[in-house]
């Protein structure tokens, strides 16, 4: 049986996490009762940007026209880079610091065998701002899903 539900999840990804919010759509979290580990997935499918809602590629475009305006090519390339790696390592590793830090439940990427798989999909980013003297964290809202990691469409 898919031990599956929606969660969405609210969370603030600056240096410090700041605030996290979930909200169960439908199911319980009983099926985790005794687990020890947990495999992540994460999908940044359909994700989209700022208040606007704009799509990945919207996002990007928008950002390279601001730093190629401000800064130039060379720091586009640079930038283009940071966020590819922010999309595959730093959301994760805040995302699962986290959940490592609140749940007795350990969560990794690298589990190969786990009883159950959290797939982590993004669907709403706001990257934030740092001012010097003010800042407005990033948020990332989310769809978690539980599957049974040997039989994930069931």
């Amino acid at each position: 049986m898919k031990k599956s539900f929606l969660l969405l999840l609210l969370f603030a990804l600056s240096t410090n996490l700041i605030a996290q919010r979930v909200k169960v759509i439908s199911g319980d979290y009983n099926f985790l009762k005794g687990e020890k580990f947990l495999k992540v997935i994460f999908k940044f499918n359909g994700v989209t940007f700022e208040k606007k809602k704009i799509s990945e590629g919207e996002f990007i475009a928008k950002r390279v026209a601001e730093i190629e305006e401000n800064k130039g090519k060379d720091e586009v390339e640079k930038w283009k880079e940071d966020w590819e790696y922010s999309k595959t390592k730093t959301f994760q590793d805040k995302f699962l610091a986290s959940w490592n830090k609140n749940t007795d439940i350990e969560a990794s990427v690298n589990f190969k065998t786990t009883k159950y798989t959290l797939i982590v999909e993004p669907t709403w980013i706001s990257q934030g701002f740092f001012g010097g003297i003010g800042s407005i964290p990033a948020e990332m809202s989310s769809k978690m899903t539980f599957v049974e990691t040997e039989n994930p469409n069931n």
